[in-house]
């Protein structure tokens, strides 16, 4: 099985008034969140589990996706965490197309 990490719990400062009651994974882009996109693409690659790791906002997060994918709170930012299985990590910040690849 294949499972992506999707890094959008950042408190996205540089942006200012916009991510002042919005977390940064939600702003839209045409008709759907930055985050969307990525889980679509992610899933459209073939990735079986989708894990978003949220902080900033988690709530507004948690009810804009729902169930579409497992989530994991993470009081501190930026720890790492180790797996044991094949990971595929996404940062939130990088709207752009990619070709999958694992790193064992």
């Amino acid at each position: 099985m294949i499972t992506a990490l999707l890094l959008a719990g950042g408190l996205g400062t540089r942006l200012g008034e916009i991510t002042k009651s919005t977390p940064k994974p939600l702003i839209e882009i045409g008709n759907s969140t930055v985050l969307e996109l990525l889980i679509d693409r992610l899933e459209k690659a073939g990735v079986e589990r989708i894990i978003v790791k949220v902080h900033y906002l988690p709530d507004k997060i948690l009810q804009k996706v729902g169930g579409r994918v497992l989530y994991y709170y993470e009081p501190v930012l930026y720890s790492a965490q180790e797996t044991g299985q094949q990971l595929v990590a996404v940062n939130n910040n990088n709207f752009c197309s990619f070709t999958l690849f694992a790193i064992n």
